[in-house]
């Protein structure tokens, strides 16, 4: 190919070619490389926009219940632990599950795009699920009697949902205009 012109292509013929991926010089581009700047073009910039600003809403009730914690009086000198518990959590575990919701949301809205299934029904569906066997897990995993077991199911199915919702709310109005559409902005 050295010092061989590549005109653009000219015919009708060579305009598909060129959209099926086919450049002029006959070089073939992958179709990873085809469905990744299209995604860039129509669709990412608002999900990744809307995947980095939802994840504030999940944690916005366990930050601010830590942050309460931490400026509670405490009942007796010697015991702080609830606010060694509440600063390690606002310090460690909240940028760590800040950084893995935004990870889970992207590539989760990426992949239900690219199945043509995001849809808010969907997506309030899977919270529930979620809520659902967070409240099992945790719940039920208490050594207390059945009563308090489905308090705590209760509890924090309720809680974790309500986190879930507030964040899909946001992902939901950040990534999409008010018709339904995938903003391109």
């Amino acid at each position: 190919m050295s010092g061989r012109f590549c005109s653009p292509a000219k015919t009708a013929r060579e305009n598909k070619a060129n959209r099926n991926g086919h450049d002029p010089c006959g070089v073939s581009r992958s179709f990873a490389s085809l469905v990744w700047k299209k995604d860039m073009e129509n669709t990412k910039p608002r999900i990744w926009k809307a995947s980095l600003l939802a994840p504030i809403g999940v944690l916005i009730i366990p930050a601010l219940t830590s942050f309460a914690v931490m400026l509670m009086k405490s009942t007796s000198e010697l015991d702080d632990a609830p606010k060694r518990a509440s600063a390690l959590f606002l310090l460690f575990v909240l940028p760590l599950s800040y950084i893995i919701l935004f990870i889970f949301m992207s590539l989760g809205s990426l992949l239900l795009k690219k199945l043509n299934r995001l849809k808010k029904p969907l997506l309030f569906t899977c919270a529930i699920l979620f809520a659902l066997i967070n409240g099992i897990m945790i719940g039920f995993s208490s050594s207390f009697g059945l009563k308090d077991q489905m308090i705590g199911f209760i509890v924090i199915g309720l809680l974790t949902f309500a986190c879930l919702a507030l964040g899909i709310m946001i992902w939901w109005r950040v990534a999409f205009s008010d018709k339904g559409k995938l903003n391109q902005i």
